[in-house]
């Protein structure tokens, strides 16, 4: 797939983790689906996993927002969205308030391989520590 192809695909993907349906994201993803989450993800949440396999994987992993934060929308303003082959590298600064009621803001860079269509893996890096010193924070 051409490049502008692989960013519609992965955008696509994104919307679908946002969506009300926990099954939005099977249509986008491919069967053998991993998301690798960044290394020091156990210490911020003991016993998970650093891969993340398929859509029930999925949803587990978006289930941690429900731990963390509260119920209004996140913002992200997004710094590049760009392809090359099969990789496409999106970097974005998220905020959010946390479920103790305070602001929270870190910056991803999350790298997709685009199979057949299909997001296939991604590879999310993030400043856990700085997610971490915020989840901890009590007012």
């Amino acid at each position: 797939m051409d490049p502008d192809s692989n960013r519609a695909v992965v955008g696509a993907f994104l919307a679908s983790l946002n969506a009300d349906d926990p099954d939005a994201p099977a249509t986008h993803i491919t069967d053998d689906f991993v998301w690798h989450a960044p290394k020091s993800t156990p210490e911020l949440f003991p016993g998970s996993p650093l891969d993340v396999c398929g859509l029930e994987g999925l949803k587990v992993m978006k289930s941690y927002e429900y731990v963390l934060y509260d119920d209004s929308p996140s913002t992200s303003d997004i710094h590049c969205f760009i392809s090359e082959g099969d990789r496409v590298v999106f970097h974005t600064s998220m905020t959010r308030q946390t479920k103790a009621g305070l602001p929270y803001s870190n910056d991803y860079v999350f790298l997709f391989q685009v199979r057949d269509g299909k997001v296939a893996q991604v590879w999310e890096m993030a400043d856990t520590l700085n997610g971490k010193r915020q989840y901890d924070a009590r007012p």
